[in-house]
């Protein structure tokens, strides 16, 4: 299954009370979670800023808490549930890096999983934890 981000507010009351638990298709990434994003639009900026600056945050984590990698992975092909989508959300940056692990194959970065791309003559680079790779 692909991962998915849903909106909470848009899900059946049967569907809510099911997140987060064992057997759910459904994992709540807000704020008061791991993944949530700290930064609030308007306090911190606007949608596009909070979104980036937690995609920052996002790439320094993968790089340095190999925890959190493993974290993050746990929740591919599940649905992310948060209270913005369909409106740009931080769950578009979990989704799309989970997205690069899925179809990384042999190009996986050895830090965070991601699919690495070429970066220059024989140096191939990950966008996600910044880790480079000679070849």
């Amino acid at each position: 299954m692909e991962t998915t981000v849903v909106n909470r507010h848009h899900l059946s009351k049967d569907i809510r009370l099911e997140i987060d638990t064992i057997y759910s298709t459904y994992k709540y990434i807000g704020r008061g979670t791991v993944f949530g994003n700290k930064y609030i639009i308007g306090q911190d900026g606007t949608r596009e800023t909070c979104i980036l600056l937690y995609k920052v945050d996002f790439q320094k984590r993968l790089a340095e808490d190999p925890a959190f990698v493993r974290m993050v992975q746990g929740l591919m092909g599940f649905h992310l549930v948060c209270s913005c989508n369909p409106l740009p959300c931080h769950g578009d940056v979990i989704k799309e890096y989970l997205y690069s692990v899925k179809h990384a194959g042999s190009r996986a970065c050895t830090r965070c999983g991601a699919e690495i791309q070429l970066a220059g003559i024989d140096i191939y680079a990950c966008s996600w934890c910044g880790k480079n790779r000679h070849v």
